[in-house]
């Protein structure tokens, strides 16, 4: 099975120099300088040294520039320096010593007050967390450092930090989102007309084209992408982009054409040292041996691989390659070899929630128990393979990634136009045209005002109904439960669970009564394993009785939960004051962001807008009385 390597754009600093000449005149100016000048010319050396591949002297003069700005009391030039330093232990894999003084970074950068660097640092302990596959971890530094950038209206802080949260997204397999985040960072990027940045963020849309079989759009990112590194002789986008490429290639099944792609970004990627990618690179070579038939050249790349995954401690990297292992020994018929190497890959999968190796390891064990004719557990594995197909990707996705790209080009197109009219305005046409446009913005500005107002009656309307539910004692624990009439909602999705008999299910479902009634749902650390070990069962059946009791899935059961608590708060006159900051921890949730989300898709409107009418509406009589 393939693995996907992802872009990091580097977050450090915001400065623009050319790459061209930069070391020698960097050089040339730290000795000709002092103080807090010589300090950041020290820092910006490193960092050239670190994009340019050379992560040893880059990380030496980070050094250095911690040491001298320590020296002269400089904390911007320190927290610089640390960022630098972090970077380098992320991308040698060194994730412990990396958070530590990325940690140590953050908490010198409050002391400066610095919009960019603290969005920066909060940037790179994300990316750390990345490569340690916890992207729920690296989702939150990233939701906090993205506000700050925007504060700072800087575009290749905000672009970057974009960048990130579309990564985190396609590696959580959610690839609508994570290519609407590389778009916007694009337009960012491009305002700020960094193309070493463009050319990175360029690589990423591709990947997510790459993944979702768009070869085409996927070909004509990576062409534009490599033109900008080959001028810039950025090594590490070279190597990436010839990577893509030959994936490219392996999706037509050219693999004779891929391989001299992989041959290339190999060679690029040995000099650079990167033990992240050279794992994942020989993972893709062994693959494409594979398929070219020459089983004993694959398993060579993909003992390569697993070497390097387990020196770099790449748990996703350690579950490809078991898995690519696992089922070259089928193809050498060592079958029981197969199944422990494939079997162990899956519990690693399932440990970290990756879908796409599971998909994997269910279809290869149903290859083999085939093979040993052993029929249940075939049938048994394939099933389950069918099930988190069909799962992974649905089949509007292609459509979704097109109106992405679609909306991109036209705020591109709208960027363009309004650059055009700011160039307009001190000439004579524009006066020509100032008073039809006058006009069409004052008629524009009453439509506002009439659409304003009736959205803001309707919003007005959901918070009435929403009390007046409260007032008939309608809010129960239900969540999208079987109408009057006995027909299932038509939200429900109709997922393949296995059949629960109701001498099992009924224990649950009162097990499950109960633990609501008592508010497990509040709780923050609340995991579908920890709830069905409440109820002595397994994950499986409990999803089954959620499934067909309340017609829904886990996250979806206990944040409609979570949210009805809401209401019920927000709704007494006493807690009209309650700061929602506080709220959404009370409630359970891990972050505002997911609690606003889930309150605004299950209401209507946000928390806020709801607090602020319930204000007002609970001044007038006939609320007054309202009890929760």
């Amino acid at each position: 099975m393939r693995k996907f390597l992802t872009i990091c754009v580097l977050a450090i600093t915001s400065q623009l120099f050319s790459q061209n000449n930069i070391i020698d005149s960097l050089k040339q100016k730290i000795d000709q300088t002092k103080g807090t000048e010589k300090a950041l010319a020290i820092n910006l050396l490193a960092k050239t040294y670190l994009d340019k591949g050379d992560s040893e002297e880059g990380f030496e003069f980070a050094k250095n520039a911690l040491t001298y700005s320590e020296k002269i009391k400089f904390v911007y030039g320190e927290v610089l320096a640390m960022n630098t330093m972090g970077c380098y232990y992320r991308n040698t894999n060194n994730g412990e010593q990396a958070l530590t003084i990325l940690s140590q970074a953050l908490e010198k950068s409050k002391e400066i007050d610095s919009l960019k660097i603290q969005s920066n640092t909060l940037c790179s302990i994300g990316s750390v967390y990345i490569r340690l596959s916890q992207y729920d971890k690296a989702l939150q530094y990233f939701e906090q450092a993205y506000p700050l950038a925007e504060k700072s209206k800087d575009d290749r802080l905000i672009g970057k930090s974009l960048n990130f949260i579309g990564q985190v997204y396609f590696f959580k397999g959610d690839y609508s989102k994570s290519l609407d985040n590389f778009l916007k960072a694009m337009v960012s990027f491009e305002t700020a007309s960094d193309r070493r940045l463009i050319a990175q963020n360029a690589a990423s849309i591709a990947n997510v084209y790459l993944v979702t079989n768009q070869n085409s759009s996927a070909k004509k990112y990576l062409e534009k992408a490599l033109e900008i590194n080959c001028e810039l002789g950025n090594k590490n986008g070279m190597a990436t982009n010839y990577s893509y490429l030959a994936d490219i290639y392996w999706n037509e099944k050219k693999y004779s054409e891929a391989q001299v792609y992989y041959n290339k970004a190999l060679q690029l990627c040995e000099e650079l040292g990167d033990k992240y990618f050279l794992s994942t690179l020989n993972n893709n070579i062994g693959e494409n041996y594979y398929k070219l038939g020459r089983y004993t050249k694959a398993e060579e790349f993909f003992t390569r691989a697993k070497l390097l995954s387990d020196e770099i401690n790449d748990q996703e990297g350690i579950i490809y390659a078991s898995m690519n292992l696992g089922k070259t020994s089928a193809e050498l018929h060592d079958y029981n070899k197969a199944t422990l190497l494939i079997s162990s890959s899956l519990r690693k999968a399932k440990e970290f929630s990756l879908l796409r190796p599971m998909k994997g390891a269910y279809e290869m064990l149903s290859k083999i128990y085939t093979y040993k004719n052993d029929f249940e557990r075939a049938f048994k594995n394939y099933k389950l393979f069918t099930q988190i197909k069909d799962s992974i990707l649905n089949i509007d996705i292609a459509n979704q990634l097109s109106e992405l790209q679609v909306k991109y080009d036209t705020e591109k197109k709208d960027q363009q136009i309004k650059l055009q009219e700011v160039t307009l305005k001190n000439k004579s046409l524009i006066l020509q045209y100032s008073l039809a446009g006058g006009s069409l913005a004052l008629v524009a500005l009453v439509l506002i005002i009439i659409l304003y107002r009736k959205k803001n009656q309707a919003y007005k309307q959901l918070v009435y109904q929403n009390l007046s539910a409260l007032n008939k004692q309608h809010i129960l624990y239900e969540v999208d439960l079987i109408d009057d009439n006995g027909n299932e909602n038509s939200n429900t999705e109709n997922h393949n669970y296995p059949i629960l008999d109701e001498h099992h299910k009924q224990p649950i479902i009162e097990c499950l009564n109960q633990l609501i009634e008592n508010k497990v749902y509040l709780e923050s650390e609340l995991t579908i394993n920890k709830l069905a070990e409440r109820c002595d069962t397994n994950r499986t059946y409990l999803s089954i009785v959620i499934n067909e009791e309340y017609h829904t899935n886990f996250n979806t059961f206990i944040n409609k939960l979570r949210i009805e608590e809401a209401k019920g708060i927000l709704s007494v006159s006493s807690n009209g004051n309650i700061p929602l900051k506080e709220l959404y921890q009370r409630l359970g949730f891990t972050s505002y962001s997911t609690f606003h989300e889930a309150f605004k898709k299950h209401i209507g409107v946000t928390p806020a807008y709801y607090q602020n009418t319930v204000k007002k509406l609970l001044k007038v009589s006939n609320f007054n009385s309202i009890q929760v």
